[in-house]
């Protein structure tokens, strides 16, 4: 585990080297336990610790140019996190630990493109179980037990494509905004895509 965590510390000191432009470091948790200590169970905890950099690249088309750096850890559970019995396995125990770079384009059309790569790992590498138990310990909350039966160890390999394009752009542009996105990922992990509109109203 102490060799995990230098590693970690590693990719962190690597992608906070770039510091002389405009930046922002932030740190994002997301638990359900924040919000309620009966509501404990799939996604039940994600961490993650990103910087991004504005890049001083700009043409006729290209208005802004963001590069961005993330690592993250996620965490499932079944319908509790004390399910020691496979039988109230409704879905498994699981942590995914990765790190992640990406470029995100905002054209002057107002079109944006993204484009992450990432590669991490799920299965016990992932510190998920010591990390859950961990954060039960030193808020009070009730013993986990059931990781012994976590997804085994397997290597994360991720590509994600996000693009939006404006529709409409001269038709109700004062008080609304038409995008069509679509989003696509593929990888070892996880492989889907959706295509769908986005609407954005001002009621200023």
């Amino acid at each position: 585990m102490k060799r995990q965590l230098l590693v970690v510390t590693a990719m962190l000191c690597t992608i906070c080297a770039p510091a002389q432009k405009p930046a922002e470091f932030g740190l994002i948790s997301d638990n359900d336990l924040w919000t309620s200590p009966v509501s404990d169970h799939y996604y039940t905890n994600g961490i993650e610790l990103f910087y991004r950099y504005l890049g001083s690249r700009q043409t006729e088309k290209l208005a802004k140019n963001i590069t961005e750096f993330r690592i993250g850890q996620y965490m499932y559970n079944p319908q509790s996190p004390d399910a020691e019995e496979t039988i109230f396995h409704d879905r498994p125990f699981a942590g995914y630990l990765f790190a992640e770079a990406g470029i995100n384009k905002f054209y002057r059309n107002e079109d944006v493109l993204k484009v992450n790569l990432q590669g991490g790992v799920v299965g016990p590498e992932s510190m998920a179980e010591d990390f859950q138990k961990l954060i039960h310990r030193v808020f009070g909350y009730d013993a986990v037990r059931g990781w012994q039966h976590q997804i085994r160890t397997t290597v994360s390999v991720q590509a994600n494509i996000l693009y939006s394009k404006k529709i409409f752009p001269n038709r109700y542009k004062e008080m609304i905004d038409f995008h069509l996105q679509g989003d696509l990922n593929i990888g070892t992990i996880w492989m889907g895509a959706s295509v769908g509109p986005m609407v954005r109203i001002s009621f200023k």
